[in-house]
């Protein structure tokens, strides 16, 4: 059987098909319908046991409330006022899309008290921030001389007046929103006893000109969509990305004259080279957690398989051996296991395997077209594309051991691709909502979610890197 790569207009999504063609500028990979297949209930295709499900909300928790007015401009230089301003809308709005936190409406601060309170224990009165509904507050200075800066910013209790976190920070002014990024981490660590994900980054594809001449490029941002670098520019199309564990390489799929290989590019010294460029598809890298096998998709046999490798491109391990379509595979946080799309049922559904191939199980038996797993790194859930009943696509996740699908997304235009943060509390997606496909992020719950890339659109498969550093 012959595998051509051919494009998914308006969704992006990796299916494969047993008769291809090539359109347009994306890789797609469409599975093909077939009758018959186990449980099915009607015609070609309908693997099904009923409708996706609707979104169940989410359990009563309530965000702690947090005041973070900006930071005092403690220095000569009148540009440390709005340096002061943008340090704290950073920390703001990190702590925000955690939805851990209810960061308080700076406009709800009273002036006075804004003026007269320092940034000391002993220069605050607390009853005042707890007045505005405050249970903690971030208090802080800056002082800027010529391209340095230095600030002082420190977490309170407001109801007790306790000193919390007590941080000095000195820098580049050009590093100040990395700086916040620690302010945040630390104020997130001492609330939720966790690391962060703040200083994190997202990998995604972003696509340039117009059909038939569209080309596509690897892209990586950090955790809340500043701060955008290219990373490839083949001039072709660059797709897939997955990030190594430490964060030094992402490994992406490459079309090239007649084939689409997998490459890997080395983000320290921008070197990007060829790993597997066996006949026909190498796509869909994903990483084992300790870094020494990178599970993918080829068709170099003549049917897509799930193999792995080891990142030099050596070692092919051929896991699964099925007369249907087998791809995107994602492992188990601790890499015993990987979650892959399979249409052996008669239709794309999310299956389950040990890493060495064995004990092959079906996982979702709702909807119809089911893809783009991501293995939750708590273990517990897998996230998931499906098509509903109203052909349109949103991000669901299933219980690993019990089956129980959950929906995450729902009448907002088409949502897909999700990963996961590496703490497993946030997820992000892509979403048409806005009329243009955008990077968005959300609880792993499907709450709290927000535009978090800036560019005119036409984004796809957002991969969230894991931590870059020790706890």
């Amino acid at each position: 059987m012959v595998f051509v790569v051919c494009q998914s207009t308006d969704m992006g999504l990796i299916r494969l098909i047993s008769v291809a063609v090539i359109v347009g500028a994306g890789l797609s990979i469409a599975f093909a319908q077939k009758g018959g297949a186990e449980g099915t209930t009607g015609g070609a295709g309908e693997a099904t046991n009923g409708p996706m499900p609707t979104i169940v909300p989410e359990a009563d928790t309530k965000p702690l409330p947090i005041a973070i007015p900006a930071l005092k401009n403690v220095g000569t230089a009148t540009e440390g006022s709005a340096k002061g301003r943008a340090f704290s809308e950073v920390v703001s709005n990190d702590l925000a899309m955690t939805g851990v936190f209810d960061v308080l409406d700076p406009k709800s601060f009273n002036p006075t008290v804004l003026q007269r309170d320092g940034i000391t224990q002993s220069t605050i009165q607390f009853k005042d921030w707890v007045a505005v509904g405050a249970q903690a507050l971030v208090r802080g200075g800056i002082a800027v001389t010529g391209n340095r800066v230095r600030i002082a910013a420190n977490l309170f209790e407001a109801t007790t007046g306790k000193l919390a976190v007590e941080k000095v920070y000195v820098g580049d002014v050009d590093d100040m929103r990395h700086l916040a990024h620690r302010f945040a981490d630390e104020v997130y660590r001492y609330f939720v006893k966790e690391r962060s994900v703040f200083s994190t980054r997202i990998a995604c594809v972003k696509e340039f000109g117009a059909k038939p001449d569209i080309t596509k490029e690897v892209f990586v941002m950090d955790f809340d969509g500043y701060g955008e670098k290219r990373v490839t520019w083949q001039n072709t199309l660059a797709m897939l990305p997955a990030w190594s564990p430490d964060g030094s390489r992402i490994a992406f799929t490459l079309s090239t004259k007649y084939n689409w290989d997998l490459w890997m590019a080395d983000l320290r010294t921008g070197k990007q080279r060829a790993i597997s460029e066996q006949p026909g598809l190498n796509t869909g890298a994903a990483w084992a957690k300790d870094g020494s096998r990178v599970a993918l998709t080829m068709s170099k046999d003549g049917q897509a398989e799930i193999y792995t490798l080891k990142p030099d491109g050596t070692d092919f391990r051929r896991l699964t051996n099925n007369w249907a379509i087998d791809s995107s595979p994602s492992w188990s946080p601790d890499s015993k296991q990987i979650a892959f799309v399979s249409d052996r049922s008669g239709a794309p559904h999310i299956y389950v395997m040990n890493a060495d191939g064995s004990s092959q199980r079906r996982l979702t038996f709702k909807g119809n077209y089911n893809q783009t797993p991501d293995w939750s790194p708590k273990g517990d859930r897998i996230a998931f594309t499906a098509r509903d009943e109203r052909y349109r696509f949103d991000i669901f996740t299933v219980d690993v051991k019990s089956g129980d699908i959950e929906r995450l997304t729902q009448d907002q235009g088409n949502n897909e691709e999700p990963s996961y943060s590496p703490d497993g509390r946030l997820m992000t997606f892509i979403s048409s909502r806005t009329g243009a496909r955008q990077v968005w992020v959300m609880s792993s719950r499907g709450f709290n979610q927000r535009q978090i890339s800036r560019g005119k659109g036409g984004y796809s498969k957002p991969a969230w890197s894991r931590w870059f550093t020790k706890k």
